[in-house]
């Protein structure tokens, strides 16, 4: 991300103005995505590039794009912006009436926008019957997040479905982002995994699962990395992830998880 923000930086400063609008986009989603709303407003508001219109319907997008959008606008106070997008949205449903998506994406920045909780519930109902499975994470943390206000226990579920899909998907980072709210109402909430035959634990990845079997063995990080034939910067960073997404601190709890799976005692834990 770093490299590809660099670059972004680059194009513009030097791009033609459409290029431009592009590199502006990517760093104001950058920016929000590391909770910097002030830096992806101005992002999005940045000189040359507008004439009083927001960024995004300048050219083609993801259509989910405009649920960042209002999210940036919204936490900025920016009311202008906010409704230029729910305007947007509204119309493109109308353009593209029965596409569940671009449906999906309307209720959820309607009900962001406006406030209505029931629209961001229905922007979960119609991701449901849609192929965008990041985007129906994204619509339940919106949707989970609002239901905390009047009914906590509902949008703590909510939510724990979200941090759910979101590490299945190795979406890591919107994972940790969740885990964090949830903490904050109080909820430390670890996934239970299934024990599936033959797969390993589900929710990790072919090498994650590897590396994960031979911590439990009590095998060393370094010699992790001889055996599998990686680097041991590979295995610190796959350990990182293991821990990210079964929600542990340690590689004792890691072998515990993995005895528990495969029926049997952890090993005696060693030091990386």
């Amino acid at each position: 991300m770093r490299r590809f923000t660099d670059a972004a930086h680059l194009v513009f400063e030097s791009g033609t103005p459409a290029v431009r609008r592009h590199a502006s986009w990517v760093l104001a989603l950058f920016a929000a995505a590391q909770g910097d709303r002030p830096s992806a407003h101005r992002w999005v508001m940045a000189p040359g590039l507008q004439d009083g219109r927001p960024l995004l319907p300048r050219f083609p997008v993801d259509v989910t794009d405009e649920v960042q959008l209002a999210r940036i606008a919204l936490a900025m106070g920016d009311s202008d912006l906010a409704g230029q997008t729910l305007a947007t949205v509204r119309r493109r449903s109308q353009l593209n009436p029965g596409v569940k998506t671009i449906a999906a994406v309307e209720a959820q920045v309607s009900g962001l926008v406006e406030g209505r909780i029931e629209d961001l519930a229905r922007s979960v109902a119609l991701f449901e019957e849609s192929p965008r499975r990041l985007a129906l994470g994204s619509a339940l943390e919106d949707y989970g997040r609002c239901l905390t206000r009047t009914h906590r226990e509902g949008g703590v579920a909510v939510l724990g479905r979200a941090l759910e899909l979101y590490l299945v998907l190795g979406a890591d980072w919107d994972a940790r982002r969740v885990r964090g709210r949830l903490a904050d109402l109080g909820v430390r909430r670890r996934i239970v995994l299934a024990r599936e035959s033959g797969s390993g634990i589900p929710l990790l990845t072919g090498a994650e699962t590897q590396v994960a079997r031979l911590v439990s063995d009590g095998i060393t990080n370094r010699e992790i990395a001889d055996r599998l034939f990686l680097s041991p910067h590979t295995v610190n960073s796959h350990l990182r992830h293991i821990y990210s997404k079964l929600a542990i601190n340690s590689r004792a709890e890691l072998a515990r998880i993995v005895a528990e799976q495969a029926g049997g005692t952890p090993a005696p834990a060693r030091r990386p």
